[in-house]
């Protein structure tokens, strides 16, 4: 068979897990086709090689572009082939983005910071069972 031929007839394995994918036409295929099958097991390799725990850990790491070479290649191929961790990681990214545009917020003055206090206070006494220990 030759390669633009697998390409209409093979599904696209890479976003299996993915949330738009036809699966039950993809298991359809995947019972007929011992090509495929051997390929989504190498998908279920790959995704064992990083965890979608993992990648939250080094997610920091990996939009610093701190992370070894090695490293990055792996969490890669898990972004290829993991809906939800791309997900996560568009939502960083929008983020720290926002964060960036809300730039430095600075300290209340002391009659603000004197008000939150005893509005906190105010609030304890008014709830039994609550305390706020750092005066």
């Amino acid at each position: 068979m030759n390669e633009s031929n697998a390409m209409t007839t093979h599904p696209d394995l890479e976003h299996y897990y993915d949330t738009h994918t036809d699966r039950a036409a993809a298991d359809a295929h995947l019972a007929g086709c011992t090509e495929c099958r051997a390929w989504l097991e190498d998908i279920h390799a790959r995704l064992r090689q990083l965890a979608c725990n993992e990648f939250v850990e080094l997610v920091t790491e990996y939009l610093d572009d701190v992370i070894e070479a090695e490293l990055r290649s792996r969490v890669d191929d898990h972004l290829r082939l993991c809906e939800g961790c791309r997900i996560y990681l568009d939502e960083m990214r929008a983020t720290i983005d926002t964060i960036g545009r809300i730039g430095h917020v600075p300290e209340p003055s002391e009659a603000v910071r004197a008000g939150l206090i005893a509005a906190f206070r105010a609030w304890q006494s008014a709830a039994p069972g609550r305390r706020l220990t750092n005066d």
